[in-house]
Formats: C-alpha cells, sequence, structure tokens
C-alpha cells in the first residue's frame, strides 16, 4: 500500500496538548525552541543492532518510499541501547506534531484518500487531551541500587583499575528505585522537566519491558542539519548545592578538564573518520544546569559529499557508546563497567531522537530520565572516573543528578536521598 502525507498548520495552543498526549502514548522530542510529537499508529520498524548497521537500513528505505511534501518532511523515532549489540526501537508515527518559533503543523501519514480523515480527527483528539495531573505524589518507598557508600567502594575499585592503566576513564552509574502511591503521569513529569531545565531536550518513548522513558536531557550527542554536522559533548560535573557553588571552578579543575580532554579526544576520531572540516576547540566551555554545572566543547563537521552522503544510522554506529558514558578506551571500560556495576542492558545512556527524507537528525543521550511504570519509576545516573577522582566527590555528583530528576517525577522528595 502506498503512503501519502498531507499537513495543515494547528493553533500554537494545540502543540502543548501534542506534548502530553506523546509523553503519554507516543514518541516526544522537544526543546524551548522546537517541538517533534508524534502520536497516532506507531509503526515498528525493524532496527538490527547498532554495530550491524547496513545501509540503507529498513527505516530509510521506508521513508524513501513515502511521497514527500514541501510542508514537513516526514520523521522516524528512534531509541537505542547503550549497549550496541542489542537491537533498538524504531517507529514511524502515523501523527505528527512539528512545531517552532513561528509554525505548527499536523502532518498525517496514510493513503492519499484517508488523510482528510486523519487530520479531522486528530484536531479533535488533541483538543480532547487532559491537562497534566500535577497533585502532589507521595513515595510510598525508595531504594538507592548501589546506596551511595557502596558505589564510592565501586569508585575505589575503578580507580584501582585506573593505577594499573587498564583504563583512562569509566563512568559508573547507579539507580534509584520509587514507588508512589498512585499512578504517574509521564505528562507531568515532562512539564515539571520543562520547568526545572528549560535548556535541555525533552524527550518520551515506550519501550518494551522498561517502562516508559521521560527525560530531559542536557547532551546534544548528533544534529544534522543540510551538510552541517553538531555534537556537544559534556564530561566534567560540579554539584551546584549552595549559592557560593561556582560553576567557572570547573576550568580549573585538572580532574575535571582531564575528564573532558578523554572524551573530546576520543569522539573527535570517530567523528572525523566520517565527516570533513571537522572543527574542535581548543578549550571547553561551562553549562549551566539547575543543580549541576558541566564542561561542554561544541564539535562541528561536514557531511563529506553533500546532504544525505552520510546516514544518521552510520554516524551513530561510529560514535556509540560515546566516551561521556562509557569511558576510554572503549572496550575495556565497556569491561570494567559490566564487572563492576553489571550489564546494562536498558536505555540509559544510549541515545534518542529523530531523522527525516530529507536527512536531518537530532539525537541526544539518554540520561537525565525516569523510566515510569504505573507507580514505578527507575531512575539512574553516573559519573566519569578518572585518575584525580575522590570516591565521596563522585558519590556527591550522582547524588546530584538522581535529585534533580526525583524532583521532577515526585517533587520534596530528593531529601530521602542518603549523602555520601
Amino acid at each position: 500500500m502506498s503512503l501519502d502525507t498531507r499537513s495543515i498548520s494547528i493553533h500554537p495552543s494545540l502543540v502543548g496538548a501534542a506534548e502530553r498526549l506523546a509523553a503519554r502514548s507516543g514518541v516526544l522530542h522537544s526543546s524551548a525552541e522546537t517541538t517533534f510529537a508524534g502520536f497516532g499508529t506507531l509503526t515498528s520498524i525493524p532496527l538490527s543492532p547498532l554495530s550491524e548497521h547496513r545501509s540503507p537500513s529498513a527505516a530509510q528505505e521506508l521513508l524513501a518510499s513515502i511521497a514527500r511534501h514541501d510542508e514537513q518532511p516526514v520523521r522516524c523515532h528512534l531509541a537505542l541501547p547503550f549497549d550496541p549489540e542489542v537491537p533498538g526501537s524504531c517507529v514511524l508515527p502515523s501523527l505528527q506534531v512539528t512545531a517552532g518559533p513561528d509554525h505548527a503543523l499536523l502532518t498525517a501519514i496514510g493513503p492519499s484518500d484517508q488523510l482528510g480523515g486523519l487530520l479531522d480527527a486528530a484536531v479533535q483528539q488533541l483538543e480532547r487531551v487532559e491537562g497534566a495531573d500535577r497533585r502532589p505524589v507521595m513515595v510510598a518507598s525508595l531504594r538507592e541500587v548501589p546506596t551511595a557508600e557502596d558505589y564510592a567502594a565501586m569508585v575505589t575499585k575503578a580507580l584501582g583499575a585506573i593505577e594499573a592503566h587498564t583504563v583512562s576513564k569509566v563512568v559508573l552509574a547507579r539507580s534509584i528505585e520509587l514507588r508512589a502511591e498512585r499512578a504517574l503521569d509521564p505528562a507531568a513529569v515532562s512539564e515539571r522537566m520543562a520547568e526545572r531545565e528549560p535548556a535541555c531536550v525533552r524527550y518520551a518513548v515506550a519501550l518494551e519491558g522498561h517502562g516508559r522513558l521521560v527525560g530531559a536531557s542536557p547532551e546534544l550527542l548528533l544534529s544534522i542539519a543540510g551538510s552541517l554536522a553538531r555534537s556537544h559533548p559534556l564530561a566534567g560535573t560540579l554539584p551546584i548545592d549552595a549559592a557560593d557553588d561556582d560553576p567557572a571552578s570547573l576550568l580549573r579543575s585538572s580532574k575535571d578538564l582531564d575528564e573532558h580532554r578523554l572524551m573530546v579526544e576520543e569522539l573527535a576520531s570517530s567523528m572525523g573518520a566520517l565527516l570533513v572540516d571537522l572543527e574542535v576547540p581548543e578549550g571547553p566551555s561551562v553549562v549551566t544546569l539547575r543543580s549541576v554545572a558541566h564542561l561542554g566543547t561544541l564539535l562541528i563537521g561536514r557531511l563529506p559529499h553533500g546532504p544525505g552522503s552520510v546516514e544518521p544510522l552510520e554516524l551513530l554506529a561510529a560514535m556509540l557508546p560515546t566516551p561521556a558514558v562509557g569511558g576510554v578506551p572503549q572496550g575495556p571500560s565497556l569491561s570494567l563497567i559490566a564487572e563492576l556495576e553489571g550489564a546494562r542492558g536498558d536505555y540509559f545512556a544510549g541515545c534518542l531522537g529523530w531523522f527525516d527524507q530529507a536527512g536531518d537528525a537530532e539525537f541526544v543521550l539518554a540520561i537525565r530520565g525516569a523510566a515510569l511504570r504505573d507507580t514505578q519509576s527507575i531512575i539512574r545516573a553516573g559519573a566519569g572516573i578518572v585518575a584525580d577522582s575522590d570516591p565521596r566527590s563522585e558519590a556527591a555528583e550522582t547524588r546530584s543528578k538522581l535529585a534533580s530528576v526525583i524532583e521532577t517525577v515526585a517533587p520534596a522528595s530528593s531529601s530521602m536521598l542518603s549523602r555520601p
């Protein structure tokens, strides 16, 4: 069956409704400037593990078969787990809202003779979307896995591997398992994330076996616009717990600068193999969020033969797992993670985003999020360990990151976390 598309302009007030609907039952990728919300029928597209990527992918072939119109190229949503040997999730939403500062479009995908009806029904559906459930959330139980004390001991073991020159950097994570007294509304969690971290990219997607993943990522993994490819990796962190905490002190921290340098060198090498004219600044800048500050470096390169000459999945296969959330060198650091932390079989530190018919794309790291399932939530956070790391400081860093997310799931409950 051939598929066609049709787009109409919608009132800006319906964009918020589309975001709430997508947070609950579709896919969402939204920043302060732009929104992509997919809902309706989410057609699943077969996706091989990233380590086995072949060009063109089934998703690229499907996009190429859909009639393209000038209003808005059709987008697929992609979610990749941390482990590149595990298949990810790729879906084509039949209804897509794309919005920016000066436009808001609703696009329907289907047989050409059904598009008018699909659009009319979608507008009516958006007009009926309920507001977010912002009632207070009471926490029935909260468990840290591992505790801050045990995490610090894990960091000490990692420092032994660094001293033995097995790895130069490794990122270790821990989790919070939270149970609320009533079902959690993903739309409310997403809205609170937008309020706390307006500079981050909000995401939401349902993942089989992992619940609904809702988050606000500060880290741009990859964007492609025409021939231009960008990445803005972060490494090196300062928890902001008091008014006198100075984010600029990161630029004077040899430990954080070293952690950041290792990541940038590794990522630039991966991107440079597929891009031309890769620009790598001499030093990082400071990215300040509500509860933490990071060192960030903006990498910019060009596709070698113009738009579409390198598929987004091809670049992702070269970049993941990124050293920002894995380590350096990649193989030994991943083995050390599996030994100390256990296998990362979920989507924490993977990537989420979209790519379209024009070859454009945007992906963020799947961090600062929560896996929601009815009354339950699992939140994970990690810290980069290098030679000068202090185990208690690294545990404190994970606490700050976990607390920031907990405040969006169950406000006023971060005080339940233990201190290292």
